[in-house]
């Protein structure tokens, strides 16, 4: 295989897929059945993807965006066969597209979803790319619009936009009924300290997005409202350009995120089921003989919330069973949490328990009734009280004559 700049790697049927930067060059095609000894299959070399910087692989069918030019080309590979490979290279594109500066796509569910740095978000129906031309089915507006990854479910497609304090965009996919499809901006995030977002990945609702200046970036986005929520991160970045990209897709809470400067990390990234804020709890000691209240938010993580399970237990002696005291919901993720009033000098044990719609029993702190939160009782009562009433030498009280 000749040296080349390999901007993009993708697999799939025992197949890797090399994009190539360069102008002689579209991309190689790889056997990889045998990891450990790959072997190079075809070279693919079409005269209108001369310098491809992103390859995607779907159902048989590479996808390659020129870097040099303004088309997107579409390889059918599905007669491909590792173990009698052509002896040439293949020069025919199934389809070639012709647009602006497509830099990306991606492929999922029968739908292609193009970046075009001038255009922005491009959707387009490949349900029947076998047989016939893709057509545009939906746009959004973007800058420099980098990548787009989609939902599982194909409700929402994530992008990033690649410029100075560029970053990733929410858009809402809703079905006109005629074929189209209709984008609708429901949340975007820009970070402060960092250049730009990259590439983000979507496993389900979670957003793993390469933050050049700020590595890892994790976030949820809400089925419903389209709106993110940052759940985790980790700082890879060593460079100006510093993290560049991000695999979730190993099957476990490993993520892969290659740094410019800094190499490629593995990341234990393992999700929460519920994710617990309590901004006012645990205090550091509780008045004799008042109630206490506070407000705990309760997020649903890789699991969702059910809402009616979140109870505190709690107990003044060691000895007893945890008595439970049952939230009361006042928002979609916000619980009020009430206590009674005990007595000075007590100290009462208790911990936050809430059950996942699975049936996933989740507690904090973790080991729930086995360390609980410890929280004394105490009184500002004075420790000495002279009311100054006195009888001097010489003096009588008098009383008042009845």
């Amino acid at each position: 295989m000749p040296t080349v700049s390999a901007q993009d790697v993708t697999t799939g049927d025992g197949f890797m897929f090399v994009a190539t930067e360069d102008t002689s060059m579209s991309a190689h095609v790889a056997d990889i059945r045998d990891p450990e000894n790959p072997q190079q299959v075809v070279d693919i070399d079409i005269p209108e993807l001369q310098g491809v910087h992103n390859v995607f692989y779907d159902s048989g069918f590479l996808y390659l965006a020129n870097l040099w030019g303004s088309y997107l080309g579409i390889v059918d590979l599905r007669t491909l066969d590792p173990d009698n490979p052509p002896e040439e290279p293949i020069t025919e594109a199934a389809w070639i597209l012709d647009g602006n500066f497509v830099h990306d796509m991606t492929v999922q569910n029968g739908r292609m979803y193009v970046c075009d740095f001038d255009a922005g978000l491009l959707v387009y129906d490949v349900s029947d790319v076998a047989n016939t031309l893709p057509v545009e089915i939906g746009s959004a507006p973007g800058t420099n619009t980098h990548t787009a990854w989609a939902t599982d479910d194909g409700a929402y497609v994530v992008t990033s936009e690649e410029y100075e304090g560029g970053g990733i965009k929410a858009w809402r996919i809703d079905e006109n009924g005629d074929g189209t499809v209709t984008l609708t901006l429901t949340d975007e995030v820009m970070l402060d300290g960092a250049d730009s977002a990259h590439d983000p990945r979507v496993v389900g609702y979670r957003v793993y997005t390469s933050w050049y200046q700020l590595g890892l970036q994790i976030f949820d986005l809400d089925s419903t409202s389209g709106l993110f929520t940052l759940v985790g991160s980790f700082d890879t970045s060593s460079s100006f350009m510093g993290c560049w990209g991000t695999y979730p897709f190993n099957g476990s809470h490993e993520v892969l995120a290659s740094d410019m400067g800094a190499g490629l990390w593995i990341i234990d990234a393992l999700p929460e089921l519920l994710y617990f804020v309590l901004p006012d709890w645990p205090p550091e000691s509780l008045d004799p003989e008042t109630p206490f209240s506070f407000v705990a938010q309760i997020i649903s993580g890789s699991e969702m919330l059910d809402p009616a399970s979140v109870v505190l237990h709690y107990r003044t002696d060691p000895d007893d069973p945890f008595i439970p005291s049952p939230a009361v919901q006042l928002d979609d993720d916000e619980f009020e949490i009430n206590l009674p009033g005990f007595y000075c000098g007590q100290s009462v044990q208790c911990y936050l328990s809430a059950q996942t719609t699975q049936g996933t029993l989740v507690t904090l702190p973790e080991e729930g009734e086995n360390a609980p939160w410890t929280v004394p009782v105490i009184g500002n009562y004075p420790v000495f009280v002279d009311p100054f009433e006195r009888t001097w030498p010489g003096r009588r009280r008098m009383a008042a004559a009845g």
